[in-house]
């Protein structure tokens, strides 16, 4: 059976993993052209405010410090913004500033939301902060 060191540093592994994905994703996702980009059928604010949530939860949960939280929600909003800007030149696309604002707002919502998760994780280091 794994000790818990090693199922702990295998969460970590997944998270920071998952984290790298989602931002990966959500930069290829905006830059195709319109006509390629998939649809849920969601609203566009609803697709953005899941996708960049989640990826601020893995994110955390990969990377937990106070100093790596602020990073996180700064640089997705960042990203956001750079992105909608980036949008202007490729075809089929719109630049929103909202969109950006809804974006940001969704990767302070996923660190809160990972701060949540993070104090019920079962280690002797959950819920302080590194």
């Amino acid at each position: 059976m794994r000790s818990f060191q090693t199922q702990t540093s295998a969460m970590i592994w997944l998270s920071r993993l998952a984290g790298i994905t989602g931002v990966s994703l959500i930069i290829v996702l905006s830059l195709v052209p319109g006509s390629y980009r998939p649809h849920t059928g969601a609203p566009s604010g609803f697709e953005h405010f899941f996708a960049y949530g989640l990826t601020a939860v893995a994110l955390v949960l990969g990377w937990w410090s106070l100093t790596q939280s602020v990073l996180i929600i700064v640089g997705l909003f960042v990203l956001a913004c750079g992105l909608e800007l980036a949008q202007l030149i490729v075809p089929g696309r719109s630049s929103d500033l909202g969109t950006a604002i809804v974006s940001g707002l969704a990767g302070v919502c996923g660190v809160l939301l990972a701060t949540g998760l993070w104090r019920y994780l079962p280690s002797s280091k959950c819920g302080e902060l590194r």
